[in-house]
């Protein structure tokens, strides 16, 4: 500090110096000038007042105080000579001092650029659903959902949509991390009455009963307004790594995951109403996704346990029927859940075909921890196939699904599936399109659609109407 001192005090103090003596060689050129003017003219009063000033600043006198002498000035310059190195120092300082204010610029930066460590996410369901009859009939869903049905004293008689009104909701809370890097987790915690309300099956007309329910809920019956009921949807932790040369992306806990269309993938029982939980057409189970990349080609390995996955209502999550619909002749309902899948383990190959399309190929077992006609397993394979050609876009897939015990085939005939559609023109807005379908059973409805805002409502050929409001956050 006391090197810094000098010096700002040696450079004032030398500005000041260089000034007066500018000053008093500019008034003594005056004084020549004036002893030379002509004779006649009294100069004697201006000369006499320079020559006064003169003396004053010679000897240093101002009216504003004192100037420092030349003599001053120079050791003021010698100690900062002696001060020379100190003085450098202080460069250094300044330097190191300007990077530590950066580096702080910098962390100040990141701390308000940093994310929370976990973000938090929702979405707000409403649903209502009213049923009508006609004429003393009860309307049917393209789904076999009863409508129209009464309640209370008006149990099992047609009645209007006053008395077959259903109101359901439903709110999802999804938290995660936030990390770029390392292991990511998320979660989804559910609270409402949307699960069984939308999915359960009373039993009252199609054979079903009240264990098959949850996102893989059987069609038949009618809509109710069940218990508010809690649960868990999802709850991962996923990360990546390399297994022999290949790159491995691994996803553990609940989780829901799909194949293809006649492979491993859950119908949508809810055409009335558009919900991603509902119509993503993945199962629930409890277990693991292990993905491994092969430079374009990727192989899924899946499975984990699926029965028993209860909300705290007791509703089964995801319940997938084993023998159901095969067996519907043989004392049990197509529509009842019967023995159902326990545990799962599949093989998934996915092979890109350039830019024309892409194959998938599948394997999967569904086994069942019980016994029923011989029976404890399904074993699933096929593929699909998806072309683009300019504006024809190809489709087609086949599965076939061996009933057996253990590793013993008990059917394995009479069990194929296949699909084929062709659309020409595809990426236009007017498009024709071809469907073939072979050993499949199904069903479709015609609706048409209302959007306003977050409100849809939605009417179908039979006598049913349905409003939501969806609400994301």
């Amino acid at each position: 500090e006391f090197a810094v001192a000098i010096n700002q005090l040696y450079q004032m103090s030398m500005g000041k110096v260089a000034g007066l003596e500018d000053q008093l060689d500019a008034m003594a050129r005056r004084v020549a000038e004036l002893e030379k003017k002509p004779a006649g003219k009294n100069y004697d009063a201006a000369i006499a007042a320079l020559k006064s000033d003169i003396a004053a600043l010679k000897g240093h006198k101002h009216p504003g105080g004192n100037y420092a002498t030349k003599a001053e000035v120079n050791a003021l310059k010698r100690l900062a000579g002696e001060f020379e190195r100190e003085l450098a120092e202080l460069g250094v300082d300044v330097d190191a001092m300007k990077k530590d204010v950066a580096d702080i610029d910098a962390r100040l930066r990141a701390v308000e650029g940093r994310k929370p460590a976990v973000d938090v996410s929702g979405e707000l369901n409403l649903l209502t659903l009213a049923g009508n009859s006609d004429d003393g009939y009860f309307g049917l869903m393209p789904n076999l959902r009863v409508t129209g049905v009464g309640r209370g004293d008006y149990d099992d008689e047609p009645v209007g949509m006053s008395r077959d009104l259903t109101m359901l909701h439903e709110l999802a809370m999804t938290v995660s991390g936030t990390n770029e890097e390392g292991p990511q987790w998320s979660g989804t915690l559910v609270f409402g009455n949307m699960l069984e309300g939308l999915t359960d099956n009373d039993g009252s007309y199609f054979g079903g009963d009240d264990d098959n329910s949850g996102y893989n809920g059987m069609p038949g019956g009618t809509y109710d307004e069940d218990n508010a009921d809690v649960f868990l949807r999802d709850l991962t932790v996923s990360f990546d790594g390399s297994f022999l040369g290949a790159d491995l992306h691994s996803s553990l806990g609940r989780q829901g995951y799909k194949v293809g269309y006649y492979l491993f993938q859950r119908p949508d029982y809810t055409p009335e109403y558009r919900n991603e939980a509902f119509d993503n057409g993945e199962h629930y189970f409890d277990g693991g996704v292990l993905t491994f990349d092969f430079g374009g080609a990727s192989l899924d390995i899946f499975g984990g346990r699926h029965s028993d996955r209860e909300t705290t209502d007791g509703e089964n999550l995801n319940v997938i029927p084993l023998t159901g619909h095969a067996f519907a002749g043989l004392g049990g309902s197509p529509l009842d859940d019967g023995q159902v899948v326990d545990q799962s383990l599949g093989f998934n190959l996915n092979i890109p075909l350039g830019d024309t399309g892409d194959l998938k190929v599948a394997y999967i077992f569904l086994d069942s921890n019980d016994v029923e006609n011989d029976i404890n397993r399904n074993n699933v394979f096929g593929g699909e196939l998806h072309l683009n050609f300019d504006k024809i876009d190809v489709f087609g897939a086949f599965s076939q699904t061996n009933l057996s015990y253990n590793e013993d085939n008990v059917i394995d005939d009479m069990n194929t599936a296949w699909h084929a559609a062709a659309r020409y023109n595809a990426r236009s807005k007017s498009t024709s399109q071809l469907l073939v379908t072979g050993d499949a059973w199904a069903s479709s409805g015609i609706r048409s659609a209302l959007k306003a805002s977050m409100v849809t409502c939605i009417s179908t050929l039979v006598p049913t109407h349905a409003c939501s409001l969806r609400l994301k956050f």
